[in-house]
């Protein structure tokens, strides 16, 4: 997949179940269009549901398919740490609270997972549990993430930290700067739990243009050694990125000046103001007809008092995101 736009970047992803009769990974990466890949930037998450749990499964497919979507709805005057980490705590407090239908949350919903956003040229990372994320960049390969587990012996271990585990939970966050040609790759513990970095680095040095023949040779060599748990990897390759000036950018797209006060017959984004039906020192509520289809709405607007306040613009933008 290759996007043109700005940051353009080329993805692959492969998820197999090895030698076990289900796959309890997830995986999706979401690359945007226009302005959204500017405000929200290339995302890729990667879960692996703990086998030891009843609800691993559906976890980890919660945790992907919940932050792909909510992640995009959040408000673009949010950074992306912010909006990230307001997803992933909503997202664990809905599986901690789905796992209290078990006698123990550690055999409920529980899961790791791992996110990498690259947005203008930085890349932030959101990490929890034991998947990986790594950079290959300029042909050495560093773990960019750390494992949240504890080993007990040289086969079991046990995760520290994970989705749906705790009602608390503690995200790890990392930025780091992107150059052209980085590939990030993110794994389970299938991928990466058989080969080591040397093993992994010789791998994506051949990867060349074709990232989906890299997944499958990544995951082929980790069966070939004896891998008996799922296998997942994800690689997003930096082809371009946009200039230095980015977050004016970003700044002029979310920067929307304030509507002025209303009155019946006022026109405005498509929609015609019928009536005013409330008005006070900190918003305006108004009936309004959309011209094309003639169906009538409540419209809020805040007031111009507070243009140059941006703790209150950022509750009110908030507000739609609840609705």
């Amino acid at each position: 997949m290759h996007f043109e736009t700005g940051l353009r970047c080329s993805a692959a992803q492969l998820s197999s179940a090895g030698c076990k009769s289900i796959n309890e990974d997830s995986l999706g990466i979401l690359i945007p269009t226009g302005s959204a890949l500017i405000t929200k930037g290339a995302v890729a998450v990667i879960a692996d549901g703990v086998s030891a749990a009843e609800a691993g499964k559906e976890a980890a497919e919660t945790c992907v398919k919940g932050f792909l979507q909510d992640y995009f709805s959040t408000p673009d005057s949010w950074s992306v740490k912010r909006s990230a980490q307001q997803v992933i705590t909503a997202l664990n407090r809905w599986l901690f609270s789905q796992g209290r239908h078990y006698a123990q949350a550690e055999k409920g919903y529980v899961s790791t997972l791992s996110i990498a956003v690259i947005k203008s040229r930085t890349a932030h990372l959101f990490h929890v549990g034991d998947s990986r994320i790594y950079r290959y960049r300029s042909g050495v390969l560093e773990q960019l993430s750390r494992d949240h587990a504890r080993q007990i012996n040289e086969k079991h271990s046990y995760l520290t930290r994970a989705m749906g585990l705790d009602s608390n939970l503690d995200v790890d966050y990392r930025a780091v700067d992107v150059e052209p040609d980085d590939l990030f790759l993110l794994t389970t513990d299938g991928v990466h739990g058989f080969l080591n970095s040397s093993a992994i680095s010789a791998l994506l040095a051949q990867a060349g243009d074709n990232l989906d023949a890299c997944c499958g040779r990544l995951l082929e060599s980790a069966l070939a050694v004896g891998s008996d748990d799922n296998l997942s990897c994800q690689l997003l390759r930096v082809d371009g990125l946009p200039g230095e000036n980015a977050d004016e950018v970003y700044r002029r797209l979310t920067a929307l000046p304030l509507a002025p006060d209303l009155k019946a017959g006022d026109r405005l984004d498509g929609v015609v103001v019928e009536a005013e039906l409330h008005a006070s020192s900190r918003s305006q509520i108004y009936k309004v007809r959309d011209a094309e289809s003639g169906q009538f709405y409540a419209m809020k607007t805040p007031s111009a008092n507070f243009e140059d306040d941006p703790a209150y613009l950022e509750r009110f933008v908030l507000e739609g995101w609840i609705g």
